[in-house]
């Protein structure tokens, strides 16, 4: 860069000094003084324009790291940020299946005594209706005790997928140390359902003394087909037939399943007491919560000691209870 520069510069330093001394010749010898260091100022001009290159890309480059650094360090704040957040997603989901489990399982068992008691009705109605030898309206009797006894069979069975599948959702629960109330249907609870059954069994009597009068017999040839508004009976003779055995078969597994549940989440004392000390979620909460659940709980189970007591006075003292 130096000798080029000399070159370009030689021709008009000649024309210079010749013009101050009057002689070319003159002018061609200051020339030549002049520009005798002109390769080494070049050279050091291109020097220090290579170093501060030099300087100006190291610059550039220390500035491109810092921005990377500070990009490597903003995606990893934002990815921990998601973590988090998806980790409080996940919490309240399981906190939320929690809850809704508990109600709908504590739901369907309120609903059961309510049902329960509605197909008795029925059934004092069909033998009121079959003592006056009212056909149709004793078979209308019996097949609305049966809908209300299908009801039974459907929440009872409901109640058993929910405690199920309350073994998975707490189990996830405890990874967030996140505490859950019991299962809201106890394992002392669940046999004392199987009133349901001696209600089918009664509904079952009747029908069989029905079917042994004439003009009952042939009214129920004329409505057995009729479909009935209970999921898993395809009519009302496919009902009456099974109720008895469907409704004890789902009894039997709640009472199987209710037990595993507590089986499989039962810890053992020492590993509850460590645990106790590290959870911190819904602590106050939770007290309040199981004491609401357990009153439910008691308050159905008194509405089928009351159906039990109002048919079944000499089992007060033993037998069902």
């Amino acid at each position: 860069m130096g000798v080029t520069a000399a070159g370009l510069l030689y021709l008009p330093t000649c024309f210079v000094a010749g013009l101050a001394t009057g002689s070319w010749v003159r002018g061609d010898e200051i020339s030549v003084r002049v520009m005798t260091p002109l390769p080494f100022i070049g050279a050091g001009i291109g020097f220090l324009i290579g170093l501060a290159i030099d300087i100006r890309e190291a610059r550039d480059k220390a500035e491109a790291e810092r921005k990377r650094t500070r990009g490597e360090a903003e995606a990893k704040r934002r990815r921990r940020e998601a973590e988090a957040l998806a980790r409080e997603a996940e919490k309240q989901n399981l906190r939320n299946q929690i809850t809704n489990l508990n109600e709908e399982s504590l739901g369907a068992f309120e609903q059961i005594p309510i049902r329960l008691r509605s197909a008795e009705e029925y059934l004092d109605k069909a033998e009121i209706d079959f003592a006056k030898g009212s056909f149709v309206p004793f078979w209308e009797s019996v097949e609305r005790a049966t809908v209300a006894l299908g009801g039974v069979e459907e929440r009872v069975r409901q109640i058993e997928r929910n405690s199920l599948q309350y073994i998975d959702v707490v189990k996830a629960a405890r990874k967030y140390e996140i505490k859950a109330p019991a299962f809201p249907v106890s394992s002392t609870s669940a046999p004392r359902l199987r009133l349901a059954s001696e209600t089918s069994k009664r509904m079952t009597q009747i029908v069989d003394q029905a079917h042994c009068n004439f003009q009952f017999s042939q009214t129920y040839l004329q409505i057995r087909t009729n479909q009935i508004p209970v999921a898993g009976f395809k009519n009302l003779a496919r009902a009456l037939e099974e109720m008895t055995w469907r409704i004890t078969q789902s009894i039997d597994d709640l009472s199987t399943a209710v037990n595993a549940t507590g089986a499989k989440l039962d810890d053992s004392p020492r590993k509850l007491h460590e645990q106790g000390k590290r959870i911190a979620d819904a602590t106050e909460r939770l007290p309040a919560e199981a004491a609401s659940n357990s009153t439910r709980e008691q308050k159905a189970l008194e509405m089928l000691n009351n159906i039990q007591r109002n048919r079944y006075p000499s089992f007060i003292h033993g037998g069902l209870m």
